[in-house]
């Protein structure tokens, strides 16, 4: 079967704090270069507010600094450097969450997905909104989908579904839920791919529609259900994505 997990949607790993310090709240010094720093970084002048949170840096070790600096070199995709300043930023101070959700979408985009998830959970233990929790659990969900996508990859499907499931249990990820559905009926359960193929249907985002009738109909065809089988498949028949899928299962039970 091919692989159905897409990652095309985009995780915003990073907001910007751009914040301007007033001179009571920082080194005076550090508080101009900051400020200059940040209003380059809003132009898109990367390497130029670079140069001004270094200056600020030598008069003042601020977390808020080191983090705009990570968001400046995240955006011009030097993630090494990115690591550090945002590894700066939460040693200065421990308790800055934004810190946290940096460093665990540098992570990510680095492949490390044990370490983003190790620091979203602590972005989202330390937030008191509940919408950047929601959103560190969404981004939790989508590591450990990458994890079993791996696993699966690597033909460990027992350990894949343990990673999906993990995914699902932090945000009802419709991505993994397919992938649960597919990874079930290659292990012959095909009464949980159903379960899954039904939620990826119910919390459907990021998938095309016919996934979860076409792992419907492969269920189904498993449990030598015939007609119910040709019902999905034919409902799948609509989306391009499973066209072709769904019509070669269907000229087999010709």
């Amino acid at each position: 079967m091919r692989k159905v997990l897409s990652y095309s949607m985009v995780i915003l790993f990073f907001t910007s704090i751009i914040c301007f310090a007033q001179n009571n709240e920082m080194d005076p010094t550090a508080a101009q270069f900051y400020n200059e720093g940040n209003k380059l970084l809003k132009s898109g002048n990367y390497q130029g507010a670079i140069g001004k949170y270094s200056e600020a840096l030598k008069t003042s070790e601020d977390h808020r600094i080191y983090y705009q600096l990570g968001i400046t070199y995240k955006k011009l995709r030097n993630y090494e450097e990115a690591e550090k300043s945002f590894l700066a930023s939460v040693k200065s101070d421990p308790k800055f969450a934004a810190g946290y959700n940096g460093l665990g979408g540098t992570y990510f985009v680095s492949g490390d997905y044990n370490k983003a998830i190790e620091n979203f959970k602590k972005f989202a233990e330390l937030s008191t909104k509940a919408s950047y929790k929601s959103s560190a659990n969404e981004n939790i969900s989508k590591c450990y989908a990458k994890l079993g996508e791996s696993a699966k990859a690597d033909g460990k499907y027992d350990q894949a579904i343990e990673y999906h499931k993990q995914a699902v249990s932090f945000s009802n990820y419709d991505a993994s839920y397919l992938a649960l559905a597919e990874l079930y009926i290659e292990t012959s359960q095909y009464d949980l791919a159903l379960e899954a193929a039904d939620k990826a249907s119910n919390f459907r985002k990021s998938i095309s529609r016919g996934g979860p009738f076409y792992y419907k109909g492969m269920a189904f065809k498993g449990k030598n259900e015939i007609e119910k089988a040709k019902e999905n498949f034919e409902a799948g028949l609509k989306d391009n994505q499973y066209k072709s899928l769904c019509k070669y299962q269907l000229d087999l039970m010709k």
